[in-house]
Order: structure tokens, then sequence, then C-alpha cells
């Protein structure tokens, strides 16, 4: 784990989960910040994608990163989180409904004032699909751009590569 570059000395906690998130923390940690990635038991959404050979984001973004697994569910996972965020400079989250919901700014603040707070979040902070995971192929499925990509008059297309996803990742990274 290198730990040269601008952000030498930047502690980050990354909560983030999906592509963009990690991804953030990825190019964090490539700056040289400390990036500590925390999962759930179960694992982050990644493991479990069957996609490009099943769970390989997981390894694609999650370089120059330390692990720990904490059930956020139970008090002594969130004492361990308050304990971290307690001596860090930046909180990295983007949260799917399994986590609970009452952790978002106000709450880290409350954990640590000078916390640098970022999160992606894929419709908003209010309306029906608030607790929607924020995942690249729902949105150009409900954006449209999926019918705009197929041959004409023939099926709808997914990208293959989640640009939205990585693009607000590197936009929250820099």
């Amino acid at each position: 784990m290198s730990l040269i570059g601008p952000l030498n000395g930047i502690r980050v906690v990354d909560m983030s989960q999906g592509l963009g998130g990690p991804y953030c923390g990825q190019l964090l940690g490539d700056l040289g910040a400390e990036v500590i990635k925390i999962e759930p038991p179960e694992g982050e959404i990644a493991r479990h994608e069957d996609k490009i050979g099943g769970g390989i984001d997981i390894l694609a973004l999650n370089r120059n990163k330390r692990g720990v697994v904490l059930d956020l569910q139970t008090s002594s996972g969130r004492e361990a989180l308050q304990d971290l965020v307690k001596v860090s400079d930046v909180i990295l989250y983007g949260l799917g409904p399994e986590v609970p919901g009452d952790l978002d700014y106000q709450v880290f603040t409350e954990m640590n004032p000078r916390i640098i707070s970022a999160s992606i979040v894929g419709y908003g902070s209010s309306g029906p699909y608030t607790n929607w995971p924020p995942y690249e192929y729902i949105a150009e499925a409900m954006s449209g751009m999926a019918s705009i990509c197929g041959e004409q008059d023939g099926k709808p297309i997914l990208q293959p590569v989640p640009t939205a996803e990585f693009t607000a990742g590197g936009d929250l990274a820099f």
C-alpha cells in the first residue's frame, strides 16, 4: 500500500458500495490517502454481482485500501465506526437500503466536526426512489438511454461500461 502522494496523511473511511463510491475511494488511495474500506458481514454488493466473472469489481476497485468488516446493526459495530470516524478526515458513503438510514452527514459531523462527508446517491435525498441503490443499469433504463443505444426498431441495449457510476466517482474524488 503506497502512502506517497498529495493526500499522504489523509485518512478516508470508505463505506460506499457499488461502483462509483469504491472508484472514488480507489482514486483517493492512488493519490496517497489511507483508505479503510468497511463492509457488512455479508460483504458489499459488488461481491455478489455476477457480471464479468462474478464480483471481480471488488478486486478492481479496492486496491490501496485496508478492509474491515463491521455490522452496523449492532452497538459494537457502530462504536467501531464511531472510533474510526473520530480519527479520520473523510467519510465516503453511498449506502443501499440495507444500511441503517440514520447514518448521514449530521451523524458523522456529530462524531467528528472536521470530517468531510462525501456521498453518491442515485436518486436524491427525497422522493419515491430515494432508497433505490444507484445502479447504472436502472438509471439507463429509467432515463431512456438504453432505448437510444440499440438498433433502430430493436431491443434496448445497456452500455457495457457503467460510465455514469465511474463519472460520479471520479467527480467526487476530484
